[in-house]
């Protein structure tokens, strides 16, 4: 055990909970399980076939990335909503500063700030904004100045 990451524990932490209980969840939705384990054989099965195929295989990794990367962030308790966005950027020195002066200067206030992923082909940000104006305002102005923002 030892050699899986430190996400394996988060990730297997229903297992962790009452036995019974997810036997019974598991037998009272047997179809959707069924459901569920049909399609996981179907991607494992895709995955499969394209081991032997790079490109594939990286187009594969690059929408599972994004797809993973626009997930919001649940927070539980009082904070108020932020209008979230995400923003690819390259791995090269100072483009955080630009960014983030380029909102600055239009008077667009970030009000949180996540690096997701930092590699050697670039990076992603998600920044969060108070209102829905303000986050489109921010997408319009880092899409000008040539990120990609969604």
């Amino acid at each position: 055990m030892y050699l899986a990451s430190g996400g394996f524990r988060d990730l297997t932490r229903v297992a962790s909970g009452s036995p019974k209980m997810s036997r019974d969840m598991v037998q009272a939705n047997q179809d959707a399980v069924q459901q569920a384990l049909s399609d996981f054989r179907q991607i494992l099965r895709g995955l499969e076939l394209e081991l032997n195929q790079p490109e594939q295989l990286l187009g594969s990794a690059e929408s599972a990335k994004l797809t993973r990367d626009a997930l919001p962030i649940v927070r539980r308790g009082l904070l108020p909503r932020l209008y979230e966005l995400i923003v690819q950027l390259p791995d090269q020195p100072g483009e955080l500063a630009h960014i983030t002066s380029c909102l600055g200067e239009a008077s667009v206030n970030i009000k949180d700030i996540e690096v997701l992923s930092i590699r050697e082909e670039g990076g992603a940000l998600r920044l969060g904004f108070a209102s829905e104006e303000e986050r489109e305002t921010g997408r319009l102005l880092l899409r000008s100045a040539g990120y990609r923002a969604r």
